[in-house]
Order: C-alpha cells, then structure tokens, then sequence
C-alpha cells in the first residue's frame, strides 16, 4: 500500500464521519503535487479519489467556489489517468457525480438536467453501491425541493443502506423534512379547502370525478360505487348515493363515466355493464335508469387510481 492510499484510506473514514474539515486538512497536502512524480497507475487512481473526497467536503463546508474549481482540476486530470482495469471507470463516474451535485449548492440550478444526470449516472450496472445510494439521496432531495414529497419518500425507500454514518445522517433528516413537509401541506389543505380531505381521506380508491360548468359542484365516484356530490367552495357533501355499491361489488361495474348537464341541475353517470343513471342534483335522488347492454358505457372513462386525488380551488 503506497502513502497516498493510506492517506486516502483515513480521509475516507473522517469523511464518512463528518468530520469533513480534518479530511481537507489531511488531504490538502497530497491532492497537489506534480503528476509526474507517480510511478504506478495504482497512485493515479488514489489521487482521483483523493480529489473527490476534497471536492466533496468542501461542497459540505460551504466553501464552493473552492470545489468548483477542484471539480475542474479533476476533469483536467483524467486524460492522464492510464488504462488500469476500474480505474478510469471510478473516474468517470467520480466525475459525472460531482458535476452533477454541484448545481445543488448554486443560487440557481437546472433541475431537469441535473436528475437527468444523476438518473444516467444511477442506472449503470457497474456502479459502487455507495455512490448508488449517494445518488439516490441527491435525487429525492431534488423531488423534496419540487414539492414532490410522494417521489421523494420512494427514492429514499430504495436506497439499501449506506457505511457511510454521515450520508446516513442525511438520508434521516431528509426522511423527516419530507414527514414535516407532508404534515404542514395537508394541514394547509385543511384549512383552505375541505374538499382536498373529503376526496383524499375515503377509504376507497377514486374511480372517476367531475365538475359541473361553473365549477361548484364536485362529483365524485369512488372505487367501492359510493358517489358523492361536494361542494368546491367549502368542501361539504351536497349529497351522497350509495345504491351502486352492491352493483360494484356484484357486477364489479368499475369503469364510470360522469357528466353534468349545463344547468347543473342533472347529474348522468354511466356504468360499463350498460347501465345509465340520471341523478336529479336539486332534489337529490335519482331522476331517471336506462339499461342499455351494448353501449358499454363508461368503459373509455378516465381512471384515477391513487387513494387520494385532489383538486384545486376554483
């Protein structure tokens, strides 16, 4: 083992551990000197991964400017990097990350090409499992960032675990960030409009849903046959029908088709098996059935199948 891999070696440890100013200082000395002096492939693979670990604690001291340019000094070292089996490999893909989180610590940054470059990066079957779930953890933060908590959750689900206890510590308090972000956007839904809660707190998947013209009157059908009539202003239940639930369970007649009719006085809803229901809104029951065996109706509805579909305030 020559001195630079033992350097790197424990560099490695106290980055793992945080102490990401004690790796800069025991790195600074050996990241520099002339390229020239090593005899082996085996050092230039050391150096690059000496690099990396530089770049990426100055990156998580704040000093960016610093790691900017030592991310430039790495893409300037690589054509000299000789051909040794894994080790112009590790390069690249050392290179690709950190070109591709350095956007993260800017004032402005590119989201889409940078997920996009972090997905390519993750994708490749030969890549370390500890720069897997490096990338992982970048990836959700950029869905955390967009609001997209429910990606966010599933890209940390995925990652299988880390050595590293600092990454780890990262990977916790974003789980809680997304937990606090979940908790304060429902409790914000709450409180402007309870038709968000309505829809999303059934039991029962949403099968298909509606608005009349103006926009005051939400139709619901849920996966289990209960339709509910709302109202956008405040959420509350104009009226509920529960008669098509035993059709549901029966015939499981899923797909459904809703629509008003312009003076939003008649609601019709149309069921696969060829059942057509007309509901009177005002007096809040049904108005009129049809059996039509052949039409099919509904079968072409559009499906929402997530538990909760919300929508927005008018």
């Amino acid at each position: 083992m020559t001195h630079l891999s033992e350097i790197v070696e424990k560099a490695e440890i106290w980055h793992d551990d945080g102490k990401f100013l004690d790796a800069l200082l025991l790195l600074k000395s050996h990241i520099f000197q002339e390229k020239t002096t090593m005899d082996c492939p085996e050092e230039y693979h050391d150096r690059i991964r000496a690099m990396y670990l530089y770049v990426e604690s100055l990156l998580y001291t704040g000093r960016i400017s610093e790691a900017k340019e030592f991310a430039t000094y790495l893409r300037e070292l690589k054509p000299c990097i000789c051909d040794l089996p894994g080790v112009k490999e590790e390069a690249n893909a050392l290179q690709h990350f950190m070109e591709s989180i350095l956007p993260y610590y800017q004032p402005t940054w590119g989201q889409e090409a940078v997920v996009r470059s972090l997905s390519t990066l993750s994708d490749r079957d030969d890549l370390d499992p500890e720069l897997v779930a490096r990338c992982q953890y970048y990836l959700a933060l950029a869905d955390y960032r967009d609001c997209n908590v429910v990606d966010a959750r599933h890209k940390l689900a995925t990652i299988s675990g880390s050595s590293s206890f600092f990454l780890n510590q990262q990977i916790d308090q974003l789980h809680q960030k997304i937990h606090e972000r979940s908790r304060l956007d429902f409790h914000e839904l709450r409180r402007q409009h309870r038709a968000f809660i309505e829809i999303g707190e059934h039991d029962e998947w949403v099968e298909n849903l509606c608005l009349n013209t103006d926009g005051s009157i939400l139709a619901v059908m849920h996966r289990d046959g209960m339709l509910k009539l709302l109202s956008t202003s405040d959420g509350t239940e104009i009226a509920s029908f529960e008669e098509n639930i035993s059709l549901y369970q029966e015939e499981k007649a899923e797909a459904v088709g809703l629509a008003f009719s312009p003076d939003s006085r008649y609601l019709a809803v149309g069921l696969a098996v060829g059942i057509v229901k007309v509901y009177d809104v005002a007096k809040k029951l049904i108005h009129t059935e049809l059996f039509i065996p052949r039409a099919g109706l509904g079968a072409t509805c559009s499906k929402f199948l997530f538990p909760g579909v919300y929508i927005c305030r008018l």
